[in-house]
């Protein structure tokens, strides 16, 4: 992959939150998708009333939680991606030294205490974690991460004349299940928190503000509908 060149540790902690944002959006979409699903049965009525409009907010769902993961495990090499930014951490251990930390946490009333601990990645860690997410050929990487970019460059990024013609490529977008999807958004957590948890003690919460809102529009929806159902029968 190629180089991104960082002069400093606050260029370097603009990562880390560029990355943060595409994670957390990918699992909004994931979660706002599977609860939509899960509410059918519940609300089936709610969506036979409007099929075109349900159909396109789950496509956009699924659309945008794949266009997230696309660019989190992307491999380009002039990409940020969560390969490339560990590859950046691994050019750049110098930022995780302990006086490094205390500078950058000089405000913080727990400074002393969260330097007791060591800060630096263990290396041998890193160069694995690298390995899983970086996709070389046909070689290293976790299997579902590498069946992933696999179908993000031949149905995601661009239409690949394999899925067109009848001898596809070997995957398709279907060929992803849900535990590949939680997985690759689990893995893509836990490796941010990570190495976010050493440079500056913090973590972001993918846990969305107001994600139970769409049972208010449902609920809405459904006493509409069933007012309806009661005045048509009143009129009889």
């Amino acid at each position: 992959m190629g180089r991104i060149r960082i002069s400093n540790e606050n260029e370097f902690s603009l990562l880390p939150n560029a990355l943060s944002h595409d994670i957390g959006h990918a699992h909004f979409h994931y979660k706002f998708l599977r609860a939509l699903q899960d509410a059918h049965d519940q609300y089936w009525e709610v969506f036979s009333e409007s099929r075109t409009f349900w159909g396109l907010t789950l496509e956009a769902h699924e659309d945008a939680m794949l266009y997230r993961l696309g660019r989190i495990f992307d491999q380009h090499k002039s990409a940020l991606s969560l390969g490339k930014w560990l590859q950046i951490i691994k050019s750049n251990l110098y930022f995780f030294d302990e006086q490094n930390f205390r500078k950058r946490l000089q405000d913080n009333s727990f400074v002393e205490s969260l330097a007791e601990d060591s800060r630096k990645p263990d290396e041998q860690e890193l160069e694995q974690d690298i390995g899983s997410v970086v996709v070389k050929g046909n070689k290293g990487a976790d299997n579902i991460v590498k069946k992933f970019v696999g179908i993000r460059n031949a149905y995601l990024a661009h239409r690949g004349l394999g899925g067109l013609l009848p001898s596809r490529g070997p995957q398709m977008v279907t060929d992803l299940s849900w535990d590949d999807v939680e997985y690759l958004l689990s893995l893509a957590d836990r490796l941010l928190s990570k190495y976010t948890i050493l440079f500056d003690a913090s973590v972001d919460s993918t846990t969305m503000v107001a994600q139970d809102d769409y049972k208010r529009v449902l609920e809405t929806i459904k006493e509409r509908i069933e007012s309806h159902k009661a005045a048509v029968e009143d009129s009889y």
